[in-house]
């Protein structure tokens, strides 16, 4: 289904009837926030969304062009119910909702703006209040972030990449903030940073000369490597967390490596452990169980890169430096398409056989059961930050963990027939070869 003007209407129809259901205050209309990247198709439904939450009676606040993590800050900042995002992921122009974390609203909420909007009760306003118009919201967001770096003086420097007109217009506006405290020469950097997602994913580089793609807070399983670049990201904002901010928890995804577990649980600090695998689901644990400023690190890629650079220069310690004090996983990763069976079949199976096993990737989702997706142009493939009344990405089943003399074998089902396997070792060829014969042991069955 193509997203339309008049589809973008019924959605913030729905928004703002699903606000109104749930403000405590019945005397106040609820306080939403609307945005949308600079794309003409979604600044078109932009207007149209706005059209429809107008017509509840909602308060509006039009913050204009944004990025995702100005959006997402920007719920807090104005007090917001919800916000509202119209954006673009793979060229399809995609709806995205946040509630007064910055997060995707859970699986109940998502469910009822499903039923307001298959069943059009939506709610009519009385009076229609005045738009207010917050286009300044990304100049508060760059000058908290100016204000919160620790350097007066920088010595490195460092290189931005985005595809973004938004997130672009963000970065010249912090960087122009810190020009003056640059001591680098400018065609030197420390560390490079590709940004994506709307600003909401980041693959860290080496300097120049050295290897490429690193570290990444983006998706995993599309490429083999990319195993590592996770969790060499959740490694290193660890390092960053334990060293500049002291924190209590930390949250790792159940894919992270033991060995960057057993680092930070050296270090005196919790390690919980999410069970949850779609990506807005797990910001929601390490928002309500690690704290504010893990999230903004691995939801926030500008906050990150920035935050990584003030740290160096602090420390007054380069890139490759730091990340030679990382905890090294030696991990690789196999798929495993089988023609017969299903792959929750497999994972019984090789109950059966183990005995001794850990559970890990639960289908069971707080908030409830699984949403079926609803319209609006969601792209076939999974979303980035939730679209229109689907969770975001497909949760998959549960999965195993088996522990073996060789190492460790993380089992994930994925759809109907689809098995990801992820292996830990002692070193690359030990991972390499515990892959192989969990496959093939698989593919046996």
């Amino acid at each position: 289904m193509t997203t339309t003007p008049y589809l973008a209407s019924e959605a913030g129809m729905a928004l703002g009837t699903l606000a109104k259901k749930n403000k405590k205050n019945a005397g106040a209309p609820p306080k939403i926030g609307i945005a949308s990247d600079s794309y003409g198709i979604c600044r078109l439904l932009h207007e149209s969304a706005s059209a429809g939450l107008r017509y509840t009676g909602a308060e509006i606040y039009d913050l204009g062009s944004q990025c995702h993590p100005v959006v997402r800050g920007a719920v807090d900042y104005l007090s917001a119910d919800y916000m509202m995002y119209i954006g673009m992921y793979e060229d399809e122009p995609t709806v995205y909702f946040y509630d007064r974390d910055g997060l995707t609203p859970d699986a109940d909420a998502l469910k009822s703006l499903e039923e307001i909007f298959s069943r059009k009760e939506f709610a009519v306003a009385e009076e229609i209040p005045p738009v207010i118009r917050s286009d300044s919201v990304g100049d508060i967001y760059v000058k908290s972030l100016v204000d919160g770096l620790s350097g007066k003086e920088f010595k490195y420097n460092l290189k931005i990449r985005t595809s973004s007109k938004t997130v672009s217009e963000v970065l010249e506006k912090i960087l122009r903030e810190i020009e003056s405290l640059m001591k680098a020469p400018a065609d030197k950097y420390e560390f490079g940073a590709d940004i994506g997602g709307g600003g909401q994913t980041v693959s860290f580089y080496k300097p120049d000369g050295e290897n490429g793609k690193l570290v990444s807070n983006g998706r995993i399983f599309e490429l083999k490597e990319q195993i590592v670049c996770e969790d060499e990201f959740y490694a290193l904002i660890s390092y960053f967390l334990i060293k500049e901010r002291g924190v209590e928890n930390i949250v790792l995804p159940y894919t992270v490596s033991e060995n960057a577990e057993n680092y930070i649980l050296g270090s005196g600090v919790n390690v919980i452990r999410s069970q949850e695998r779609r990506r807005e689901a797990l910001l929601r644990d390490i928002l309500k169980k690690g704290g504010k400023e893990q999230f903004r690190l691995c939801s926030d890629g500008i906050y990150s890169s920035i935050k990584i650079l003030d740290f160096l220069n602090s420390q007054d310690i380069g890139f490759s430096e730091l990340l030679d004090k990382l905890p090294r996983a030696f991990r690789d990763a196999e798929s495993v398409e089988r023609r017969f069976g299903s792959g929750e079949d497999v994972v019984k199976k090789l109950k059966e056989k183990y005995q001794t096993y850990e559970e890990i990737g639960s289908e069971t989702r707080s908030g409830g059961e699984r949403i079926k997706r609803f319209g609006l142009g969601l792209p076939k493939k999974n979303l980035i930050g939730g679209g229109l009344f689907g969770l975001g990405e497909e949760a998959e089943r549960g999965g195993i963990k088996i522990r073996s003399d060789g190492g460790i074998v993380l089992v994930i089902p994925s759809g109907k027939s689809s098995i990801k396997i992820i292996t830990e070792s002692y070193d690359a060829e030990a991972a390499h070869e515990l892959a192989a014969n969990i496959k093939n042991e698989i593919l046996s069955l």
